[in-house]
């Protein structure tokens, strides 16, 4: 692994990253003793720079600009004779994904319609934190011509009964989402849905032309990390309309990229 960056956690020095030149981002949790991939999102795996925020890594690729990552949550268990790191993110299963640029020639038309929706899923919701803390999705579109964002979705969310929690922003006030929702029902139904319209703010995220896949991946702040993959591995039926619609439906696997 030939290993091009290197960028240090500014809260925890035991956090470490590292950019690779063929193999993505890797993140270490015991000062560079062991290693795990952290490449949600990313569909460029040549990174010859990298920097850290509190919530965030940036990556720099070679030719396809600078990627924008959610941190997802990590613990670390200690046993008496190995140490174990393990990542709080949960595959849920694609639906529906919708990217559409129908007038070139105008950005506010763009839309991005993701929806995933699994019954008697053993994922995890604690809605409360969600609600309290807001959320940040990042979205990427794989291709001919590969696209990738990341849009905020600040508190305060609203409650979906005891077992949900939903932003809603018609207005724009805070970019382009003007929904999301994440709910888990006493059945065990997992529900994401994420709505972006260009006319709320900047959509970067358009028709791949031809599409092969997408990744979508939601960080709750101070919580869990939800992925969501269509195409390639996850599956699901491809429909292409030049530079004006890419759509992938009915996913067949969960995954967390295409």
């Amino acid at each position: 692994m030939a290993v091009a960056a290197l960028a240090v956690d500014a809260v925890d020095p035991a956090i470490v990253y590292a950019g690779t030149r063929d193999q993505g981002v890797f993140v270490s949790v015991d000062g560079g003793a062991s290693w795990v991939p952290s490449n949600s999102g990313l569909y460029n795996l040549s990174i010859g720079a990298l920097a850290v925020e509190a919530d965030r890594v940036y990556a720099g690729s070679g030719g396809n600009g600078t990627f924008v990552m959610p941190l997802g949550a990590t613990t670390t268990t200690t046993s008496t004779s190995t140490t174990t790191t393990t990542s709080l993110q949960q595959a849920i299963l694609g639906r529906r994904l919708i990217v559409k640029d129908p007038k070139l020639d105008d950005p506010s038309k763009r839309k991005i319609v993701v929806v995933a929706t699994e019954l008697g899923s053993e994922d995890t919701l604690d809605p409360a934190t969600v609600a309290a803390n807001g959320a940040m999705v990042t979205i990427s579109a794989d291709g001919a011509s590969p696209s990738s964002q990341a849009f905020s979705m600040p508190p305060p969310w609203k409650a979906v009964g005891t077992t949900g929690a939903k932003y809603v922003d018609k207005a724009g006030v805070h970019g382009p989402v003007k929904l999301a929702l994440l709910n888990r029902t006493s059945s065990g139904k997992f529900k994401l849905k994420v709505v972006v319209l260009g006319k709320l703010g900047p959509v970067q995220v358009v028709p791949p032309n031809p599409g092969t896949g997408a990744s979508v991946v939601v960080q709750v702040g101070g919580g869990a990390e939800y992925c969501v993959a269509f195409g390639g591995g996850a599956g699901g039926t491809i429909a292409n309309k030049g530079a004006t619609t890419f759509k992938v439906t009915k996913a067949t696997a969960e995954a967390c990229v295409p």
